[in-house]
């Protein structure tokens, strides 16, 4: 599968998660998509990541910022009223997520 196949597969996953994530009842913005270097680098000395590489580089992670009844959700449960999921939980319903603070979904 080339880069931009990739991508693309990417981003129907994404759009895949927010659909979800309005049904049930969850709000997400969009934060970081593309991750520059210099940005990575910066990252690692401010403890924020231990790697200089990163899917973002690659346009293959996004960090989507959770909000519930209005409220920015920092902590790592998401309870929809249905069920309680950690972002991890709650991006998986998609595919794969790894992050502490908000979702990250990536491929």
């Amino acid at each position: 599968m080339t880069l931009r196949q990739k991508q693309s597969r990417f981003l129907i996953d994404v759009a895949n998660l927010i659909v979800y994530a309005k049904t049930q009842g969850i709000e997400l913005t969009g934060g970081e998509l593309y991750r520059p270097i210099e940005m990575q680098k910066l990252y690692l000395k401010q403890g924020k990541t231990k790697t200089l590489s990163s899917k973002h580089q690659a346009k293959l992670a996004i960090d989507l910022n959770v909000f519930i009844k209005g409220k920015y959700k920092k902590d790592l449960t998401i309870n929809t009223g249905k069920q309680k999921l950690t972002p991890e939980q709650f991006a998986s319903k998609i595919g794969r997520a790894s992050c502490r603070e908000r979702v990250c979904l990536y491929v």
